[in-house]
């Protein structure tokens, strides 16, 4: 008996690799003509629960950026939440309370700046500290989702199957 491989068949008797140019090649040319027919080459084994889980977390965490990375709105004005403009707004936020009659030029989403008191440019902080926690929260719980499938009772195929569901 044969069963097909990457690069010829294998002899299942003695696990002989067979190619093309080896004279047992003409063995199972005949074998062939006799009419027998050589097994399939067994699939390629599937991913692991640990490299599916990995994917999954790193798509997790590629929408919490996302998310974290677009826009949130103050009393109606849209304002970027990318870390330059945040790491600008902490260090603002930070001033503001030294400075609380200083006007503060904050750049609004659209690229135009717009006039903020301390206690506004405050309360944009508050707003975006939240976001990131939510953003965070929300991480968080998918992760534990997807590590109780992975460490969950089934067989690896079950548990891709579900963690590839999630």
């Amino acid at each position: 008996m044969y069963r097909l491989s990457p690069r010829g068949v294998l002899r299942i008797a003695d696990g002989l690799a067979i190619t093309r140019d080896m004279a047992e090649w003409q063995e199972y040319r005949a074998w062939l003509k006799a009419g027998n027919v050589p097994q399939p080459q067994p699939a390629p084994p599937g991913p692991t629960v640990a490299e599916v889980l990995e994917k999954i977390k790193t798509r997790i965490t590629a929408r919490r950026d996302a998310v974290m990375n677009g826009v949130a709105k103050l009393n109606g004005t849209n304002f970027r939440t990318d870390y330059p403009f945040v790491l600008s707004l902490l260090s603002m936020s930070t001033y503001a309370k030294t400075a609380p009659a200083r006007v503060f030029k904050v750049k609004r989403a659209n690229g135009n700046y717009i006039n903020f008191t301390a206690d506004q440019v405050g309360s944009l902080a508050v707003l975006h500290g939240e976001r990131v926690a939510r953003c965070m929260d929300n991480e968080a719980a998918h992760f534990a989702a997807v590590n109780a499938i992975a460490a969950g009772s089934g067989t690896v195929r079950e548990k891709v199957s579900a963690l590839r569901d999630y």
